[in-house]
């Protein structure tokens, strides 16, 4: 899952690193972008064009790289199980600086 707030950078470049070594310390042969903005309060939400462009960024950035994306439709309700595995690096929470 991957939050965006107004004011994050368009820039990819962090994002990608700190997905490709989670990906890369989990053994993950396929990466899933759950991207969201309906966690931040009403003021920090970026609007949807940025949050769009800020993922998609961040999905291709990956696929340069030669990572197997699927990137899930932005601002869509959806229903999903996930079920997560123990370990360090399977539940991880990064905060990017702006």
């Amino acid at each position: 899952m991957v939050g965006v707030e107004r004011g994050d950078s368009t820039s990819s470049t962090a994002a990608a690193k700190i997905v490709r070594r989670i990906a890369s310390k989990t053994d993950a042969s396929h990466i899933v972008i759950n991207g969201f903005s309906h966690l931040a309060t009403p003021g920090e939400r970026s609007d949807i064009p940025t949050a769009l462009h800020i993922l998609t960024n961040l999905a291709e950035s990956l696929q340069a790289r030669g990572a197997h994306i699927h990137l899930m439709p932005f601002g869509w309700n959806k229903r999903w199980q996930a079920d997560v595995l123990d370990g360090e690096w399977e539940q991880r929470v990064v905060h990017l600086p702006m």
